[in-house]
């Protein structure tokens, strides 16, 4: 899966669960997203766990507040996914 799209899907879920359009992808982060608290961080994670097909770890949860490790995070889990 290419990086453009993995980004417009992380957007996509982010718009659905925080209710808004996030905008550029560099944006996605706490301190810009009105209302992302820890309920809502939790739905973004079972979000984009539903949308790209993966899952988790407990300690990868909480690195997911930074879209350059959110982005790598993923790909690396697509790429395993597949192999």
């Amino acid at each position: 899966m290419k990086v453009d799209s993995i980004k417009k899907k992380i957007l996509k879920v982010g718009k659905i669960v925080f209710s808004t359009d996030i905008g550029e992808f560099s944006f996605l982060n706490p301190d810009n997203i009105k209302g992302w608290d820890s309920l809502k961080h939790i739905e973004f994670v079972f979000g984009l766990e539903e949308v790209f097909g993966i899952t988790f770890t407990e300690s990868e949860i909480q690195l997911l507040v930074d879209h350059n490790v959110l982005l790598e995070l993923i790909k690396n889990k697509i790429n395993q996914k597949t192999k």
